[in-house]
């Protein structure tokens, strides 16, 4: 058994799919639904409940997390933040996985923070012999007053502060959303986020079980490609992904979604995003609007019959996944028709390389098809997917 039996007893979480499809998005009734298990942790002494879907660690995402499911690896996170370099105190919003007692991480952000992005730096914390005990906030440590607070360290110290803990040879980044801050006293999914560091609520969830510390939150269907550089067109099927979209930068698209308002997706490097592709169905002039998202200009929408498209699909669970340039932190672009696209006409798309030659104009299409309007990020794990259509010989693209 791996090393990690003490880690991962903190990252369990289970997904249930189902559901009626839809096309539009984004809508308040949702696509589908997926259920996930929390965890516990702990912000600054208050319970936080968390649930993880991605990982760059190859180790965290080839273990069965309870109850047999894994994270899905996701290379690109490795780059998302800066490695931390004991024993300096880490700038990039932190997981701390006190591997020397069971319990819960310690989160530096909540959601609404500045901070708070969902994707997380991940600090081991080990103690010295002798030293071992809870850590739940990041107060000075202190016998009497505050006996699980922040270990001392360095010469004489409690504790080290580790990169890499076990089988981990680099540093790890995961995916871990919170779902809460705060007792859940009863079986009520209470809406009053007025201070998110002592109790807070992700809008979204449709149902909660206190007792199986269960939720239920809403999912969308989106197009993807098992895009691979330098592969076989026969490795560019067209898959249909179903995403949660838990954590958005932009507040306005966040409360549209119920999703966690999350300032810090912003000061993730571009290089570890991918495109989210979303056509509204408006058409404008020249000059392209405002992103409706933020407030632009209304437009008659088209009943557009078009599920979102994402650049990158995974195309395994857990290790499994063999797509190195699949990520969940997304750049949400609005796709609106260009002033030459000729009334009540739409195009339909199902991947990404094919967007790009609608947006680039001459020589093909004669005219550019859409606008490219850009909004801020998501974070957009891809819970599911399928393959619905294999590429078309000669045109791996299309």
């Amino acid at each position: 058994m791996k090393r990690y039996s003490l880690v991962f007893a903190v990252l369990a979480l289970l997904l249930m799919v189902g559901g009626i499809a839809s096309a539009n998005f984004p809508k308040l009734i949702p696509a589908d639904s997926v259920t996930l298990y929390l965890k516990q942790g702990y912000y600054e002494g208050a319970l936080v409940w968390f649930f993880v879907t991605d990982t760059n660690d190859i180790n965290f995402a080839s273990t069965y997390l309870y109850p047999y499911t894994m994270p899905t690896l996701a290379a690109p996170l490795t780059s998302a933040y800066e490695a931390y370099v004991p024993p300096d105190p880490p700038d990039e919003p932190t997981m701390f996985i006190n591997v020397s007692m069971q319990q819960g991480p310690l989160f530096t952000a909540v959601p609404t923070q500045d901070e708070y992005s969902g994707i997380w730096s991940v600090v081991f914390i080990k103690f010295k012999p002798g030293f071992a005990r809870v850590v739940t906030n990041t107060d000075p440590w202190d016998v009497d007053d505050n006996p699980t607070g922040w270990p001392t360290t360095g010469l004489g110290g409690q504790a080290d502060f580790l990169a890499t803990y076990g089988t981990s040879k680099s540093p790890v980044v995961v995916d871990a959303p919170i779902a809460a801050v705060g007792p859940f006293d009863n079986g009520v999914w209470p809406r009053n986020n007025d201070d998110p560091t002592t109790l807070y609520r992700l809008p979204q969830v449709i149902t909660f079980n206190k007792y199986f510390k269960t939720i239920t939150l809403p999912a969308w269907y989106t197009y993807c490609q098992e895009r691979f550089l330098g592969t076989p067109t026969a490795s560019m099927y067209i898959d249909k992904c179903k995403v949660i979209i838990p954590d958005v930068e932009d507040p306005i698209l966040a409360a549209r979604l119920g999703a966690n308002l999350a300032p810090g997706l912003g000061e993730i490097d571009e290089e570890n995003s991918q495109d989210f592709y979303y056509v509204d169905g408006r058409r404008y002039g020249v000059t392209p609007p405002d992103a409706f998202i933020a407030g632009g200009p209304p437009g008659a929408l088209a009943a557009v019959n078009q599920l979102p498209v994402l650049e990158w699909a995974p195309n395994g669970r857990g290790a499994g996944n063999t797509n190195r340039a699949y990520t969940p932190v997304m750049d949400f672009e609005i796709l609106e028709s260009f002033t030459g696209f000729p009334t009540g006409q739409l195009v339909f798309v199902n991947n990404w390389s094919f967007i790009q030659r609608l947006l680039v104009g001459p020589p093909v299409p004669p005219l550019p098809v859409y606008i490219e309007i850009d909004d801020e990020r998501i974070n957009a794990p891809v819970m599911d997917f399928f393959r619905i259509q294999p590429s078309t010989a000669g045109c791996p693209d299309c």
